[in-house]
């Protein structure tokens, strides 16, 4: 996105609103009098810093035994990680009580997929995960709900 703008001023400095995090932005300067413009300057780089990151999309449970559950994720779409992904925060809760943490836990930012075992057979579960930047933890994502198997249902 290439914008020109002019700016009357005596002042060295300028300040340009709107830009997304941990974006590479380039510009260069020249001045003008009344005689005419003067050239410009080097072209700079500037990366705006990173921001915590949007939510990690597509949560989904992909399989259940009697005894555990596995969930996978998406990251979060390319114009919200504001920055690198350095990994990922996720927990279960138990349904019926919507707020003991049963298990939370972090993966590497490769690692979309977690697995909560050790359960009893026939319990309703909800993950939620979100994703951190070197600027912070980002948002929880949606809920996912899993049930482990009954004995024999396999």
């Amino acid at each position: 996105m290439a914008e020109e703008g002019v700016t009357e001023s005596k002042d060295k400095r300028l300040t340009f609103e709107n830009v997304l995090p941990c974006t590479e932005y380039e510009f260069h300067v020249r001045g003008w009098t009344s005689v005419g413009n003067g050239t410009f300057s080097q072209i700079q780089n500037m990366t705006t810093p990173s921001a915590a990151p949007g939510r990690p999309v597509s949560v989904n449970k992909i399989n259940s035994t009697t005894s555990s559950l596995t969930f996978s994720w998406e990251l979060p779409s390319c114009e919200n990680r504001h920055g690198t992904i350095l990994g990922f925060l996720y927990q279960f809760i138990e349904e019926e009580t919507e707020q003991v943490v049963v298990k939370s836990g972090a993966t590497e930012a490769n690692i979309t997929t977690a697995i909560l075992d050790g359960l009893q057979p026939c319990s309703k579960y909800c993950f939620k995960v979100r994703a951190w930047t070197s600027a912070g933890n980002g948002s929880f994502s949606s809920s996912a709900e899993g049930v482990t198997e009954t004995p024999g249902e396999r």
